[in-house]
């Protein structure tokens, strides 16, 4: 077998895996003007509850810059300004998501965030795109960057890691369920059948 051609049918694979994510994701805010996990039902409420919670207490945002890769539709990048954090960033692949969070955060009156369309992977070029419109440190640097629930949408965590590492000191990972084998299993099922 031909190990080159297997590299590329696997990258293939997973740009085809990730282009199928932020569709999906896309037609859902379109449609719910959100994502499922940020409404107003109960059990939705008191999990992200506790999951902020835990967040707050292993990170001091109080003053701090903040970049949150994969904000979704901003619901938990407005509540790290809430914590005091100096600003954030919010970044996600998903535009109707990016659109839905700016909207958010200016029904808020919050003036310290700020949303862009991005991609995980491609950091260095998504800041020196952005770097007019966005409160930076020199060399892009943040006091810390947030993934909230996001690995388990990437289709190479490792790099994505790699890739955020040259852009803070601390990375706070918060995956509730994200790697739970029952989890993975239904994402396998699911996969096949779409």
């Amino acid at each position: 077998m031909n190990t080159v051609n297997n590299k590329k049918d696997k990258k293939t694979m997973k740009t085809n895996h990730n282009k199928k994510n932020v569709q999906f994701f896309n037609e859902d805010v379109a449609t719910h003007g959100g994502y499922l996990y940020t409404r107003e039902q109960l059990s939705c409420k008191l999990a992200n509850e506790r999951i902020s919670q835990s967040r707050n207490q292993l990170y001091p945002f109080q003053g701090k810059s903040i970049l949150d890769i994969g904000c979704g539709d901003g619901t938990f990048s407005i509540e790290l300004v809430q914590q005091g954090a100096s600003h954030v960033v919010g970044i996600d692949p998903v535009p109707n998501a990016i659109d839905t969070a700016q909207k958010k955060a200016a029904t808020a009156t919050i003036r310290n965030i700020y949303f862009q369309v991005g991609n995980i992977y491609e950091l260095p070029s998504f800041f020196s795109t952005h770097k007019q419109n966005l409160p930076m440190r020199e060399n892009n640097f943040f006091d810390c960057v947030v993934l909230r629930g996001i690995l388990h949408h990437l289709p190479d965590p490792e790099k994505a890691l790699q890739c955020v590492a040259p852009f803070t000191s601390t990375i706070l990972i918060i995956e509730p369920n994200g790697y739970n084998p029952i989890v993975k299993l239904i994402e396998k099922t699911i996969e096949k059948n779409i």
